[in-house]
């Protein structure tokens, strides 16, 4: 590759890193005008529709995720399926999520240095067993591409557990026509801003 074919590819990169941080600092400001009625509303809609999609019916374990203040939130979720399948969270653990039981808010305790909560001594879960996980981002599209906070922890996770069927969940103010992505971003095959959602890949996975 010559070097203007190497400047090029980098000015590419470097403009779509940019729009990336532009879309981060956009959903941020939209996310901080909702109102608390909307914000449980619009999360409502979405875990309704989430119990019609069958995959998701059926599924014995899944991967959900704790909720950081500004995303959308998943607690009175998590607790209304606690008891009907087995729920994992991921817990970040160097470069990589590793997978955590949750077995009900008191297994959630702050982790520093940014008091997140994360389950605290609950079992391991094997993401081999995961058939359907639930993914937060900051930004996703109709082709189900996504932005998310730049650290790269789901993309890695899903390209190594590649039979997990990605369910991209957000607000209906986090959704865009197209959003930038690079070759290790990682594309979802359903996303849900409402109670409808759409399918964003032919990848196939058959109800046992």
């Amino acid at each position: 590759m010559d070097i203007d074919a190497m400047e090029m590819m980098q000015r590419n990169t470097d403009a779509m890193r940019a729009r990336k941080k532009a879309i981060r600092k956009e959903v941020r400001e939209r996310k901080a005008a909702m109102r608390e009625e909307d914000i449980t509303r619009e999360a409502l809609e979405i875990f309704n529709g989430l119990g019609n999609l069958p995959l998701f019916a059926e599924a014995k374990e899944i991967l959900l995720y704790q909720a950081l203040p500004d995303e959308l939130p998943t607690r009175p979720f998590l607790e209304a399926l606690l008891g009907k399948k087995r729920l994992a969270l991921p817990v970040v653990s160097g470069d990589d999520l590793v997978l955590l039981e949750y077995t009900g808010a008191e297994c959630l305790k702050p982790v520093p240095p940014f008091g997140v909560l994360e389950p605290q001594g609950t079992p391991a879960v094997n993401p081999e067993s995961i058939r359907i996980a639930l993914i937060p981002g900051v930004a996703f599209d109709d082709a189900g591409w996504r932005v998310g906070r730049g650290k790269g922890y789901y993309d890695r996770f899903l390209t190594q557990y590649s039979h997990i069927c990605r369910v991209g969940i957000a607000f209906p103010c986090q959704r865009y026509a197209a959003v930038p992505h690079e070759a290790h971003d990682i594309r979802m095959d359903y996303v849900f801003f409402d109670a409808k959602g759409c399918r964003t890949s032919n990848r196939e996975f058959p109800i046992r």
